[in-house]
């Protein structure tokens, strides 16, 4: 089973909360990518986009348009999250990676949209990603960009694009659990595959200790 994790980040905390994590999450993995608004070291890819938190869902997209990638699984986190990646492929061999799947904490508050929230961490399964490559490459960008004013918001793009395909893919909220409160219970901390809302290297320290390969 192959796993690749897809990072929302920005030059400004390239030498902090991406740093921090990559050396505390991916010690042994390179099958890691940072995007930014433009390509740097450290698995790290940029198209020229802007470079701020409106500029999330223009990321994606250029990732979608720019990158070829064969995975069985695609998780989205930001550089603010911890994850486990052991856990995470623990989990994961638990869903068939053929069937088009979106997998996350469940969204509804927004008309007429159900998407999975961003941060913590969603994921896509292979086939759910291809069908997102090409319709971002064969939709034109007005329309990719368009539909709603929260789509400055990158999960949210994510979500309204899935619905844009069409009712094949699978949207399953239970199976993983993405954490969007730091340091909770003994429980949590020994389950949950993700952490959000990191804010200092000793955060990322802090949840490493936890870590088993």
């Amino acid at each position: 089973m192959k796993i690749c994790y897809i990072i929302l980040t920005c030059e400004k905390f390239l030498e902090t909360r991406s740093r921090w994590q990559r050396e505390c999450c991916f010690e042994g993995i390179q099958d890691y990518y940072y995007l930014s608004c433009k390509p740097g070291p450290n698995n790290v890819y940029g198209w020229g986009t802007a470079d701020d938190y409106e500029s999330c869902p223009y990321k994606y997209i250029a990732f979608f348009k720019n990158m070829n990638l064969e995975y069985d699984w695609y998780v989205f986190i930001d550089d603010d999250a911890f994850v486990f990646p052991s856990r995470m492929e623990k989990t994961l061999s638990k869903f068939d990676s053929k069937k088009p799947l979106y997998i996350g904490c469940e969204m509804g508050h927004l008309d007429n949209l159900i998407f999975m929230s961003g941060g913590a961490g969603f994921v896509l399964s292979n086939p759910t990603y291809k069908l997102l490559k090409k319709y971002v490459r064969s939709t034109d960008m007005k329309s990719v960009q368009a539909c709603r004013e929260q789509m400055i918001h990158g999960d949210v793009s994510i979500g309204q694009w899935i619905k844009n395909v069409g009712g094949s893919v699978e949207l399953v909220s239970q199976g993983i659990r993405f954490s969007y409160v730091k340091h909770e219970s003994e429980e949590d901390l020994a389950e949950c595959e993700t952490f959000h809302y990191l804010k200092s290297e000793e955060d990322y320290l802090f949840y490493k200790k936890f870590i088993t390969r």
